[in-house]
């Protein structure tokens, strides 16, 4: 049982790092659909931080770009968009959601580094938008993949304007 192991690593006075990935459970006794992780409010009570993520199936949502094929360009999707949730947390605020882009297929496997730095540009004030188009310096382009794609080709260059502007 694993939750006896969360409850000795919370004894514990080590600095310790625990990260459990699980699924939730439907409580259906309820007027409402209530979800809690398995192991219970054990895990809840002996975590300090509970994150819920969330990826759609939906084929509308999915990230899809042209892969090379043999010699054709087809299609595919390769990867979604995941949105993530404080729903606990006794070392800061709560209730604080956002989304990063995940790719399984293609060129950038993984959490794209190049999405995220746009957003943080964006909260910083370094990168705009007007209607659908949008703006990082001097480039000024129609639509959010191809900015995205503009900070992936200079991704040196993007990242120390936004630590300059961190630093002041």
């Amino acid at each position: 049982d694993w939750t006896n192991a969360v409850k000795m690593l919370g004894y514990s006075n080590s600095n310790t790092l625990l990260v459990l990935i699980s699924q939730q459970r439907a409580n259906l006794g309820q007027m409402y659909v209530n979800f809690i992780p398995t192991g219970g409010k054990a895990v809840q009570f002996h975590s300090s931080t509970v994150l819920r993520l969330t990826g759609s199936s939906s084929e509308a949502k999915q990230i899809k770009r042209k892969i090379p094929i043999g010699d054709k360009m087809i299609e595919q999707q390769v990867g979604r968009p995941i949105d993530w949730y404080i729903e606990f947390n006794k070392t800061g605020p709560m209730h604080i959601s956002g989304q990063y882009d995940f790719y399984y297929r293609g060129n950038n496997v993984g959490v794209d580094k190049a999405a995220d730095l746009y957003e943080l540009a964006m909260s910083l004030g370094i990168a705009s938008r007007a209607g659908s188009w949008y703006q990082w310096g001097d480039h000024k382009v129609q639509g959010r993949d191809a900015l995205v794609e503009i900070i992936r080709e200079n991704f040196d260059e993007c990242l120390e304007q936004v630590n300059e502007r961190i630093r002041d």
